[in-house]
């Protein structure tokens, strides 16, 4: 059995995402424009985010969520929930971090 390399995860993590992210928009009834305007991105930034493209950061995911009414955990893959949330925020000032989580953390509670 081969080993799938963390690139390989992350690609795949990125696509299982994306695939969320619209089934989510549609459900929710926006188009690609609107989703784009919503967050203050170019629609072509919203299709590679759908198809996988494009690494979302961890803001973007909350404002995803808030927008398409959904929590955050609803748009990651179920096997990469938590350690997905680490990756994300790995980068960030701990005030971001922060304030992620506080968002993670209101939005579960509704």
């Amino acid at each position: 059995m081969s080993r799938v390399s963390r690139g390989e995860q992350e690609e795949q993590f990125y696509r299982d995402l994306g695939q969320r992210v619209l089934h989510a928009r549609r459900k929710a009834g926006l188009t690609q424009q609107e989703l784009s305007n919503a967050l203050g991105m170019t629609r072509t930034s919203v299709v590679n985010i759908e198809k996988g493209r494009h690494k979302v950061l961890s803001f973007t995911l909350a404002a995803l969520s808030q927008i398409l009414k959904v929590e955050v955990s609803n748009l990651l893959p179920k096997a990469h929930e938590e350690h997905a949330i680490d990756q994300l925020l790995r980068d960030r000032s701990r005030q971001t971090q922060d304030f992620v989580r506080s968002v993670l953390a209101s939005s579960a509670k509704k």
